[in-house]
């Protein structure tokens, strides 16, 4: 149990310190420095060593998964923040009702062909019969999820949504 309890607090804490404390693209030499403290520790003799172990390679481990996520989910994603097209999507889930219209979760396939999960709102006449798996096209503006009622934040990140989505002009349903 306490090996787990290694590895996880050592994740954890990689993940804290890469997202909060180190400045985007230094990932890299933080997980060559994990990396280079492990392969010390193969040396070491004794009950510091499996614990060095663990802990080093678990945080290699988190610095490069963070750094990879970000660059293959993140960064592709970026270049459609503030940009408004015609646009298809699959519906995720039963749209929610809002003050203004509704809300949806969908996804589409970016430029290297990844589906990116968006949240779109729909403000004018949009089918109400919406439901998981449908195809629509509509143009939308998009806009980069790091923002909630005006203010940074990481919660749409943490649902796994990169985008948010805002309808633009008419829905076409596509397949149901």
């Amino acid at each position: 149990m306490r090996k787990l309890a290694y590895i996880s607090l050592s994740f954890s804490a990689a993940v804290f310190i890469y997202s909060y404390l180190v400045p985007s693209g230094y990932a890299w030499v933080l997980s060559a420095f994990c990396a280079a403290v492990f392969l010390c520790g193969l040396f070491l003799k004794g009950p510091a060593r499996l614990r060095i172990l663990l802990i080093s390679g678990a945080m290699a481990v988190s610095f490069l998964y963070c750094e990879g996520y970000d660059r293959i989910f993140i960064s592709h994603n970026i270049i459609y923040d503030e940009t408004e097209t015609t646009q298809t999507f699959t519906v995720l889930d039963y749209p929610e009702e809002t003050d203004y219209g509704a809300r949806v979760e969908v996804k589409f396939k970016n430029d290297i062909g990844l589906g990116v999960k968006t949240r779109l709102y729909l403000f004018e006449n949009y089918p109400e019969n919406l439901e998981p798996g449908d195809k629509i096209e509509l143009p939308v503006s998009f806009s980069y999820a790091d923002e909630l009622y005006g203010e940074k934040s990481d919660i749409y990140f943490a649902k796994g949504t990169v985008l948010t989505a805002y309808q633009d002009g008419e829905i076409q349903i596509v397949e149901n």
